[in-house]
């Protein structure tokens, strides 16, 4: 089983082929497969496809939560000018004094 910061591989012999599956952690007790391929002549095949998905998938997901991040960023810096910008129209206008 090899380790990735939030998901590891796991390659196991099913009948006489090997299958391969990304898997993340939920729950310490809990387990769910993210991404699985069967039908491996060997296990190196097997590990070497599911350390090339590995990499991919995290990059993929890196990505994702980057997109995720500029948009949460935008809406927090769109809001934020809406707040300031209100107590602005909000207020009186001054009283001009006639000469």
């Amino acid at each position: 089983m090899s380790k990735s910061s939030k998901y590891s591989i796991i390659v196991e012999a099913v009948d006489d082929a090997w299958r391969a599956q990304i898997v993340r952690q939920v729950t310490s007790r809990k387990v769910m497969v993210s991404k699985s391929q069967d039908g491996f002549a060997s296990e190196e095949l097997a590990q070497a496809w599911a350390a090339k998905e590995l990499e991919h998938f995290t990059k993929v997901l890196e990505q994702s939560n980057k997109r995720q991040s500029e948009k949460r960023q935008a809406a927090a810096a769109a809001k934020q000018a809406k707040e300031t910008a209100k107590p602005l129209a909000d207020s009186k206008p001054l009283n001009k004094t006639s000469e």
